[in-house]
């Protein structure tokens, strides 16, 4: 019987999240008039744009057992215990809020 563990890890640091950048500061009060962009160019709706200030990582043991039974025949079991944090969804698209984290 042959076993094996293993640590695997990934980190990512400047994840692109789409950020609304016309938004009111605190305590500014919620009114349109209040927005960056109405007050420069009468702009009221959202101004997105992609900046690198998200994060995530990835940690996960990996465990694999390997049986060899007579007649060339093989049992392989394996299981992996994973975890994933980041500000993005599980496809890569997320929306900065301001309140630290991210939601589309």
């Amino acid at each position: 019987m042959i076993g094996s563990v293993g640590y695997v890890a990934t980190r990512t640091i400047h994840q692109l999240i789409d950020r609304n950048i016309n938004t009111v500061g605190p305590g500014l009060g919620t009114t349109t008039a209040n927005l960056p962009l109405a007050k420069l160019y009468g702009r009221t709706i959202a101004m997105n744009m992609w900046d690198g200030i998200g994060t995530s990582n990835y940690h996960s043991l990996q465990a694999l057992l390997t049986k060899r039974l007579t007649q060339g025949l093989m049992v392989r079991s394996s299981y992996t215990f994973g975890k994933s944090l980041s500000m993005a969804d599980e496809d890569g698209w997320t929306s900065w809020q301001g309140d630290g984290t991210g939601s589309r």
